[in-house]
């Protein structure tokens, strides 16, 4: 699960660095998108918890909570920086 994490937030980072330095912006703006995605992974992680919460196989509702979870913690914790 942390490997995954770990996936998501170097995938999601990286695409928004790259919209970032395409469309010539600086790093204030950056760090504002990488929250922004942040509290949308955070609603999606809230989502997954309860749409799995109905369905039998209890092993995947909280995996993918647990890691968008740790996708939120990640992105919040670069956008600190």
């Amino acid at each position: 699960m942390f490997k995954w994490s770990m996936v998501w937030i170097g995938f999601v980072s990286g695409i928004s660095g790259l919209i970032n330095w395409w469309m010539d912006l600086d790093m204030e703006t950056w760090q504002m998108q990488l929250r922004i995605i942040a509290a949308i992974t955070f609603l999606l992680a809230i989502v997954a918890g309860s749409i799995f919460t109905f369905s039998r196989k209890r092993f995947y509702r909280q995996e993918w909570s647990f890691i968008l979870i740790m996708v939120t913690l990640g992105l919040f914790g670069i956008s600190m920086i």
